[in-house]
């Protein structure tokens, strides 16, 4: 009898610190969140090819072998994602990290896909989008529009469609 109210006791106490640690836990969810989308009428493959176009006839987009760990999305569990990393050089030297986000035939018939910014690494650590300030995001969508978009539009002989925050 005494060890049922003892173990009675332990569970209770389990029960307890559980209750606490989970109401502790923060449950925003593991969103990476995103930047704007930027819309392509192409199919994922046509894009994919212009992305990795980019990289076969611009290797500075490419990840440094110094920053080649940090292409870790997969055992984060975001390899389900279709995801491409661009690094970017100078002032500052960041990587993006950017998905396609769709696939799919609009009413016209027209195959389309997004593609997003969903983190930025500075070479220590990666911050998801809706993690970084306004000034930060406007600088890097500024960067990207004006570095990649206009390369996928000339590989993909399409124009994009952008998103407004």
């Amino acid at each position: 009898m005494k060890y049922f109210f003892k173990s009675r006791y332990l569970v209770c106490i389990i029960f307890i610190l559980t209750i606490l640690h989970l109401e502790g836990c923060n449950y925003s969810g593991d969103s990476l969140g995103s930047s704007p989308g930027i819309t392509f009428l192409v199919s994922r493959k046509t894009l994919d090819v212009g992305m990795d176009s980019i990289f076969s006839k611009n290797p500075q987009y490419k990840i440094p072998e110094k920053w080649r760990d940090l292409d870790n999305w997969s055992q984060r569990g975001f390899g389900f994602l279709k995801g491409k990393i661009f690094y970017f050089k100078t002032s500052p030297e960041e990587m993006y990290y950017v998905t396609m986000l769709g696939d799919s035939i609009d009413d016209d018939i027209k195959l389309k896909t997004t593609i997003a910014i969903r983190a930025i690494n500075t070479g220590y650590r990666w911050f998801k989008y809706n993690e970084l300030s306004d000034e930060e995001r406007k600088r890097i969508n500024e960067r990207f529009n004006e570095e990649i978009v206009p390369r996928l539009e000339v590989y993909t002989g399409n124009h994009a469609s952008k998103e407004t925050e």
